[in-house]
């Protein structure tokens, strides 16, 4: 790895908001997506770790379910650094690329890049994607007090997605600008074409959560 790429993992946070403050190509864009993502399952950790709610009617097996989700928050918290290294090293196929003479190698290679960092970003909506659900079942089952940081949670996942659908479209279109057959390379890259709309649905249901716990905590 060159002196511009700054890996996420065992750094501080404020070493790691100087390192994405700096006018170097890495961290960017995308590895912060990561780190909102780790923030995200932090949260929904912190609140499964308290237990599930002891209120009146509340199923007996919501304790189980609910050291479940601590379970999957931490290891997805654990995870995300790795997501965002992962996403730095795509990411740093662009300035290889570009560096190349102009002609057929420079936008071969300039479409490679394009789609390795199309796909980082895809996968790191759906594993956003795959979290949802979770939160959903948390804000029902976790401690009462502590439901608006699960709400933070849900919405700190929607800027995940979000993030990861501009980063997906704005790739896509970077490789179709410099295809020589845009037709085939749509027809080898269908589910990235499709995974725009895919991480969109994701979207109503979880500012939905965020919208329900807001609704029941605000009193004014």
């Amino acid at each position: 790895m060159d002196s511009e790429f700054t890996s996420t993992a065992g750094q501080t946070v404020s070493t790691w908001l100087d390192s994405l403050a700096a006018p170097i190509p890495n961290p960017g864009g995308g590895a912060a997506s990561a780190v909102l993502l780790g923030i995200a399952a932090g949260l929904a950790s912190m609140v499964a770790g308290y237990g599930a709610t002891a209120e009146p009617g509340t199923p007996a097996e919501a304790a189980d379910r609910v050291a479940g989700i601590a379970a999957e928050a931490h290891a997805l918290q654990r995870r995300a650094p790795a997501l965002a290294d992962a996403d730095a090293a795509a990411s740093k196929g662009f300035a290889t690329a570009f560096r190349i003479e102009e002609g057929a190698e420079r936008s071969s290679a300039i479409v490679q890049a394009s789609l390795s960092a199309a796909a980082s970003a895809f996968d790191l909506g759906r594993t956003a994607v795959g979290f949802a659900p979770l939160l959903a079942n948390l804000s029902r089952l976790g401690t009462p007090a502590l439901r608006t940081d699960v709400a933070v949670a849900a919405l700190t996942l929607s800027t995940v997605i979000r993030a990861s659908i501009v980063n997906l479209g704005v790739d896509l279109t970077s490789a179709l600008a410099h295809t020589v057959d845009a037709a085939l390379l749509r027809r080898e890259n269908a589910g990235l074409f499709a995974g725009v709309a895919e991480l969109r649905r994701a979207l109503p249901g979880l500012e939905q959560t965020a919208a329900l716990i807001e609704h029941d905590v605000t009193r004014f």
